[in-house]
């Protein structure tokens, strides 16, 4: 993440997952949020795809939560 002001102003997700496609949109989910782990999350979850999908994102939302930004 890059931030101005506790905003996050460029975001770059790496990971080995298999839908890459899914995971290159993710970026732009977080540009202008600020940087806190509940908005992070929120994002992450409110993320439209497959049941799957929505499996990565919650796992990443959960890790968020965790680090508690």
């Amino acid at each position: 993440f890059s931030l101005k002001n506790g905003i996050i102003t460029e975001a770059t997700v790496y990971s080995d997952a298999m839908d890459a496609d899914f995971i290159g949109q993710l970026p732009k989910t977080f540009i202008g949020a600020p940087f806190n782990s509940a908005e992070l999350a929120a994002r992450l979850q409110a993320v439209p795809g497959t049941g799957e999908q929505k499996k990565i994102a919650d796992d990443i939302a959960a890790f968020f939560i965790e680090k508690a930004y």
